[in-house]
């Protein structure tokens, strides 16, 4: 497992207001960022990661194509780029990944999180420490998969509903 890193801690204006590491993030109250990745391929179709069973939280759920806290000191589009390499191995520069959303989620812990969008064809190399697996699901696949009972992390389910993906 990768050592612990720094993470800024932000009030609900998004303003640094301490720091914290990612291995406390449970046991601190606080608000934390985070970015996460559609990546989508030509076909309209969304990559979804099963997340690593060694996961603190939602192991072996349907995820974001990649996502994580920004580290301390961290823009939200570096991290979103950093993510998307470490975890799939899809090297992009932040200027390629369009923004698509800022806002704050509270769901199990409160997260201020930024979304990006990605078309890509391209190799996919998934980083197995952090991902069980994945593949692209039609958006009707996720919403079957949602509306059944699956394992899809409650949060992305919420994002594609805010941008009227899942109807």
């Amino acid at each position: 497992m990768a050592d612990s890193k720094p993470l800024d801690i932000v009030d609900e204006n998004d303003v640094i207001i301490g720091k914290i590491n990612d291995d406390e993030i449970q046991l601190k109250k606080g608000i934390v960022r985070s970015s996460a990745i559609l990546l989508f391929n030509s076909k309209g179709e969304l990559f979804l990661q099963k997340r690593a069973s060694n996961k603190s939280r939602y192991p072996l759920y349907w995820d974001f194509s990649a996502a994580g806290f920004v580290d301390s000191g961290e823009t939200y589009d570096v991290a979103a780029a950093r993510e998307l390499k470490e975890e799939l191995g899809v090297a992009k520069t932040p200027s390629e990944l369009e923004f698509v959303s800022k806002e704050l989620i509270i769901l199990d812990m409160k997260i201020w999180l930024s979304i990006y969008k990605l078309v890509y064809d391209g190799p996919i190399k998934i980083e197995k420490s952090e991902v069980d697996s994945g593949k692209f699901f039609s958006l009707d696949e996720i919403k079957q998969l949602a509306e059944s009972g699956g394992k899809v992390v409650p949060v992305v389910i919420s994002t594609l509903q805010s941008m009227n993906l899942l109807r």
